[in-house]
């Protein structure tokens, strides 16, 4: 059964970036695939409020940990594609954008997961 749940979170997370990248990249056009930003800042996001609301406070079952921290959201964020594409401004010589892109996504992913967790114990606490 945690296979299941796992898959499907897989699945569901894998639809949810197409969309949101697709959706971001043709909307916001500049040298570098906004979408992927996004697409990593929100996991980030989502996985430090989730990690902290449903599995240290509420004590969630391990199926629905596997289907949103495992699956949906290991799916959904791309950091393969993160590294791939600062590769290409890197080999573009476009140094300044593969700063922007590799530093800028870190240092945005790491400030929205803890703004996910700090939502995850205020929301908790009530």
């Amino acid at each position: 059964m945690k296979w299941i749940w796992l898959l499907a979170g897989g699945m569901c997370g894998t639809g949810a970036r197409y969309v949101l990248t697709t959706w971001m990249n043709v909307s916001v056009k500049g040298p570098f695939a906004v979408g992927t930003v996004v697409v990593n800042a929100l996991g980030c996001l989502i996985i430090g409020f989730v990690s902290v609301l449903l599995v240290e406070r509420f004590q969630q079952s391990e199926s629905l940990r596997l289907f949103l921290m495992v699956g949906f959201l290991g799916a959904f964020t791309t950091f393969s594609s993160y590294i791939y594409e600062t590769y290409q401004l890197v080999d573009q010589q476009a140094w300044f954008w593969a700063s922007v892109n590799l530093f800028g996504s870190l240092a945005l992913g790491l400030l929205a997961f803890m703004v996910g967790s700090r939502l995850g114990f205020m929301i908790g606490m009530k």
